[in-house]
Order: C-alpha cells, then sequence, then structure tokens
C-alpha cells in the first residue's frame, strides 16, 4: 500500500504542475480547485504511510515527495495569496481647465473568486517570486528527505538575505505580508510533502 502511496502523492504534484509553471494562464478559482485536488491525493497518500505496510523504495518514495512539493506547494502557496486583497495606488487626476474635474478614482484589483480575478493578485509586487518558490520547496524536500533538516535554515537565510532589499525598498505592508504569508505555506507545504514521503519510505 505504500507504493500506492507514493504513486498518490506523486500524482498530487503533477496534477498541480500547471500552477508552477504557468500561474498567469490560471484563474484564483482554477488554482484553487487543483490545490484541493491535489491535498486530497497527498492526504490519501498520508493515510496509506501510517498503515503497517511494506515500505515503498526510496527510489519511489523520494522523487514523489519532491513532484509533490513543488507542484503541490505552488498550488497552495498561490492559493493562499489569492485570498489576497490587493489595492492599486491612487492615481493623480488629470489637470483640466473648467469649473469642475472629478478626481481620479483609487484602481482596485478585482476582488478573489470572480471570474476576472487572477491566480495571483499581486504577483507583480515581489519579481520572481513564483520561480524563487519552486526552487525554495525542491530545496527544502530535497534537504529534508536527505536527513539535513539544518538545510531548511539555509535557505530561508538565502532566501531572506536575497529579498531584503526589496522589502525594505517596498512601500507599504503589502510587500511584507505576501512575503511572510508565501513563505510559511511554501515551507510547511514542502516539510509536509517530505514528511509523507519519509513516512511511504519508512
Amino acid at each position: 500500500m505504500s507504493i500506492v502511496g507514493a504513486v498518490l502523492l506523486g500524482l498530487s504534484g503533477l496534477v498541480c504542475a500547471p500552477v508552477a509553471w504557468g500561474t498567469a494562464a490560471l484563474s484564483a478559482l482554477q488554482v484553487r480547485l487543483l490545490a484541493l485536488f491535489g491535498a486530497l491525493l497527498a492526504g490519501a497518500a498520508c493515510i496509506l504511510a501510517l498503515q503497517d505496510a511494506p515500505r515503498a523504495p526510496a527510489w519511489l518514495a523520494a522523487p514523489a515527495a519532491v513532484i509533490a512539493a513543488v507542484g503541490l506547494g505552488s498550488a497552495l502557496t498561490v492559493a493562499a495569496l489569492s485570498a489576497t486583497r490587493v489595492v492599486g495606488r491612487a492615481t493623480e487626476a488629470p489637470v483640466q481647465e473648467g469649473p469642475a474635474s472629478a478626481p481620479a478614482a483609487t484602481p482596485v484589483l478585482p476582488a478573489p473568486g470572480t471570474p476576472e480575478a487572477p491566480a495571483d493578485p499581486g504577483s507583480a509586487l515581489l519579481r520572481g517570486g513564483a520561480l524563487i518558490g519552486v526552487f525554495e520547496r525542491l530545496a527544502i524536500a530535497s534537504t529534508l528527505l536527505a536527513g539535513w533538516p539544518e538545510g531548511l535554515a539555509v535557505v530561508l537565510a538565502v532566501k531572506g538575505l536575497g529579498r531584503f532589499p526589496e522589502l525594505k525598498q517596498a512601500h507599504g505592508q503589502a510587500t511584507s505580508e505576501r512575503f511572510i504569508l508565501g513563505t510559511l505555506v511554501s515551507v510547511l507545504a514542502a516539510a509536509g510533502c517530505a514528511g509523507v514521503g519519509l513516512a511511504l519510505r519508512g
């Protein structure tokens, strides 16, 4: 049964792979559905891992956990970020001659869940965040599966130091809040997938 669990764990990442490679082509609803389906597959794999059954071989369990960490982790992270609401900055009203000149309205992105809402409404706040997240989850899952949990601290330190100048220069709290939320969900998803992989491997 652990072999079946490893297959399900790998499938949980494969079904969510479109989120990791093409967020711009997906809506928030599509990302959430993929994340839900992937989470159900990973949950089934976790249940099978807890059963007293022959363990899955390392050559199957470890790659399945890495695939799940990248694919499912991406879907869960983007789904969490899609629940945030990003309000655009106010634009200055154009100077017009005449007694009445209406001020420009503050642009607001569509609310999450609407058909027009993008999968990640604030993706422009942190450039390259999706790609960095993929490599972050890949590194976290690999270090945990390799039995080197200290690598988790190294990955987070490198990411934090690399992002610090951008976060420091950012205006408002939107960027830093997205950084914290995305990092927490990403790390937890990758660590959870690695844990299921270790349990399947025995």
